[in-house]
């Protein structure tokens, strides 16, 4: 093993603590690629040949993931690179920008050869720590013993559960009604079918901040945050950051997850990463690991489209259950996503009022989460619901109008109280 600099020990703990096995494949396959992701449209980043053993990972979908050969040749930021070493943690990508498949973190200090660069981005030739991980087709790889499963508290069925007459709910949508008192799914359909989805991605960017807000000492919710121009510029919907100003954690946070502001989730992941919105991605990625996500995916903070269907933020009804059913148990999220309204008086050009997208909230008990908007993603939206006969998490993903959407969540909670 390459001996690497104290700063490495931050991810390593980080992977230590979702990764708590790992079996031995042997190759079967006169060459095999290794992907960025669980697919064959995806880059390859790396290839191993017949009898060559890999450390296997997880299973998702067919696809073993494994370890990458002790040296690696990908994509970093180029503004990240000094004096041929990692100047910040930050991610390794599968092409040069934010938009392609992480491979795994590298940390401050790692050695590192240039190899080409190109567009702001350097073609690096770097040893492996240990956490930069690809896929491979299971079918070609021969695993010793048991290949382990991602964490996280499982979800069960009702055995017994009738599918209910919902009107305007179509074939094509992903839909999971589940009981948080039970732990049951009383009803689902393309319940582990990964989809884009949007702003449904905010849950995930505030959790990890809330994460970073109760390990760091040195802030606050009253701490100013530097608005960049790159924060700033991201597409609406937006709270209108201005360059220069600065806003507080609390005004920030509240922004991105209350009225879905794009600019105010790229510039969390920028403060909370310590200057590299990548490290916070990767920090996305690895407590959806943690919460037992296996088929989720995250390249950005705020769920806005990637260069192609493959590069969205994507994930299932299942495995958003998990995050809405962590989300909810932490008490300043479950505040915020009750409030229908937040004004902003630091950081932006004059103070304003901005008003939340979830009409359903106040209505039957309903008392968050998060809905979500994009061409390729449709309506989607994680609704939570407390009342009378329970708590409710109600995930609806891929229609094509809110009203519709809203529409069918209503009835699906009304079945589900009325069961």
């Amino acid at each position: 093993m390459i001996r690497f600099f104290r700063s490495m020990l931050l991810p390593l703990l980080l992977l230590a603590a979702v990764v708590l096995e790992a079996a031995d494949g042997r190759v079967t396959a006169q060459a095999l690629n290794l992907r960025a992701k669980p697919d064959t449209k995806s880059p390859v980043v790396g290839r191993a040949v017949k009898g060559e053993v890999l450390t296997v990972y997880r299973e998702v979908n067919g696809w073993y993931e494994v370890s990458l050969p002790a040296t690696v040749e990908a994509w970093i930021s180029a503004g990240l690179v000094k004096n041929n070493k990692v100047a910040s943690n930050a991610n390794l990508r599968s092409g040069p920008g934010t938009s392609h498949a992480s491979l795994g973190v590298l940390a401050a200090g790692t050695p590192l050869t240039i190899l080409s660069r190109q567009n702001g981005w350097a073609k690096v030739r770097v040893p492996n720590p240990g956490s930069l991980r690809a896929y491979a087709s299971a079918r070609y790889i021969n695993a010793s013993g048991t290949v382990p499963a991602s964490g996280g508290a499982a979800v069960s069925r009702s055995a017994a559960a009738a599918k209910p007459r919902i009107n305007g709910l179509a074939a094509r949508n992903g839909i999971v009604v589940y009981h948080v008192g039970s732990g049951q799914v009383l009803y689902e359909q393309h319940a582990d079918r990964p989809v884009a989805i949007a702003s449904l991605t905010k849950m995930m960017t505030l959790l990890v901040a809330l994460d970073e807000l109760e390990r760091r000492s040195d802030v606050t919710l009253d701490t100013k945050v530097p608005i960049s121009k790159s924060a700033a510029g991201v597409a609406p919907t937006k709270a209108g950051l201005v360059p220069g100003k600065s806003i507080t954690v609390r005004e920030l946070l509240s922004s991105m997850i209350i009225k879905s502001c794009n600019d105010s989730a790229a510039l969390t992941a920028e403060f909370f990463g310590g200057g590299s919105a990548d490290y916070f991605i990767y920090k996305m990625n690895q407590k959806a690991r943690a919460l037992g996500m296996k088929s989720t995916t995250f390249y950005n903070p705020h769920g806005l489209p990637g260069a192609s269907a493959e590069l969205d933020n994507r994930s299932t009804p299942n495995d958003l259950v998990k995050l809405a059913r962590a989300f909810m148990q932490r008490k300043l999220a479950r505040q915020w996503v009750n409030t229908k309204s937040v004004k902003i008086t630091n950081g932006l050009a004059q103070p304003k009022v901005l008003n939340g997208h979830n009409n359903l909230l106040g209505k039957n008990g309903v008392d968050g989460i998060k809905t979500g908007y994009t061409n390729r993603a449709g309506f989607c939206i994680a609704t939570h619901a407390n009342t009378a006969s329970g708590e409710y998490i109600i995930i609806a993903t891929g229609f094509p109008k809110a009203a519709t959407r809203d529409s069918v969540v209503a009835q699906l909670l009304k079945w589900a109280r009325n069961r």
